[in-house]
């Protein structure tokens, strides 16, 4: 609100009003502008306000999210203008690789890149307020968050920096004057863009998880003789998650990018032994407690890796279950519902109950996982 409030444009909309205002008030008594000089003033005002709450509800983009958004604007130009002069029987065919390359600009590129700023953006603003604390965490237990900070924001400038490398490819390509060699460059160039996603791709999911938490092993002991060793048939098996249980794991999804909100949330407190574990192995030798970021960052951590486990061993992409490119690409890389139908072909009568069979797995899974270090732990 603070910067809303000192907003250049609204300033200079008060300044001027009341400038005018003085100017008015200070001609002839007897003449026409000294009395509308009252509403000179608050209309003045009342401009401030409305760009006052303009500014605080419709924030700038950063300005990383500006620079991509300019160069996609500018590989839509060079495109289309190059597209222009074809005339030969190349140009439906161009015409359909073009709007392909953009298609994945806009519908995949762009929505994964400002997802890793604003989710770095949102990591930075948790550090800073937990820094101005009294009294602040220490260094060493803030050290795992600034590190993840850092770690995106250099992968900000590396996918920036593969954007504009693909972005000078295209002005060279587009030289080409022979339109069927023209046609498999560009092709080329569009499949190419499969890099920056993959870049962003591992900044927003992370290097991968720590391998998932298990329970201790236990020493092996060989019963007696006379006693009998029961069957697997005998063993009882664990008991289904709770009814509350599911809907945590679907709100905390929704949240993945915010690790304050997922280290305050129930369902941090319900998955506390496996979010130990993953500190305690991230921390090795610190007896700090761990802070709300360290337990979000934890839990992330935990649901990216359940997501990941849905995969299946094939390293085909069309091979993995759609539940799996669901949950991923809408709560990881926060791409839109109708962006992840087109990509995998998933019809829309049947993309909610894939994800919600999809949720249910996951939901079983970390239940499972919790439930079994709760039981080694017990004595």
């Amino acid at each position: 609100m603070q910067a809303a409030m000192l907003h250049p444009f609204g300033l200079l909309l008060l300044l001027a009003s009341g400038l005018a205002a003085g100017v008015m008030w200070s001609l002839a008594p007897t003449s026409y502008w000294p009395n509308r000089a009252i509403g000179v003033v608050v209309t003045g005002f009342l401009a401030y306000v409305a760009v006052v709450i303009a500014a605080s509800r419709w924030r700038p983009s950063p300005p990383a999210i500006r620079r991509i958004r300019s160069a996609r604007l500018r590989v839509r130009r060079l495109i289309w203008d190059r597209l222009q002069r074809v005339k030969s029987a190349a140009r439906e065919r161009l015409l359909e690789e073009a709007r392909r390359a953009v298609q994945q600009i806009d519908d995949t590129i762009i929505p994964a890149f400002e997802s890793l700023v604003k989710l770095n953006l949102g990591l930075g603003a948790q550090i800073a307020a937990l820094e101005r604390a009294d009294p602040p965490p220490s260094p060493a237990v803030l050290a795992p968050s600034r590190e993840i900070h850092e770690s995106r924001r250099g992968s900000i400038t590396e996918c920036a920096q593969l954007a504009a490398d693909a972005e000078a490819e295209l002005v060279q390509l587009l030289q080409e004057g022979d339109e069927d060699v023209l046609l498999r460059r560009l092709t080329d160039w569009t499949e190419a863009l499969e890099r920056i996603f993959d870049a962003l791709d591992i900044a927003i999911s992370g290097p991968g998880p720590l391998p998932a938490p298990q329970p201790p092993d236990l020493p092996e002991v060989q019963p007696p003789e006379s006693v009998p060793v029961p069957s697997l048939a005998n063993i009882p098996a664990l008991a289904p998650p709770s009814k509350d249980f599911q809907p945590l794991i679907e709100r905390e999804l929704r949240h993945l990018n915010n690790a304050r909100a997922l280290g305050e949330s129930p369902l941090a407190a319900q998955l506390s032994r496996s979010i130990l574990a993953i500190v305690m192995a991230r921390q090795t030798g610190s007896s700090e407690q761990p802070t709300t970021l360290d337990k979000g960052h934890a839990l992330r951590e935990i649901l990216v890796g359940g997501i990941e486990r849905l995969r299946v061993a094939d390293r085909e992409t069309s091979a993995q279950p759609p539940q799996y490119h669901i949950l991923r690409e809408e709560y990881v890389l926060q791409l839109e519902n109708k962006i992840i139908q087109v990509r995998h072909d998933i019809p829309e009568t049947n993309f909610y109950k894939q994800r919600r069979d999809g949720v249910q797995a996951l939901t079983a899974e970390l239940w499972q996982r919790e439930r079994q270090m709760e039981a080694a732990s017990e004595p």
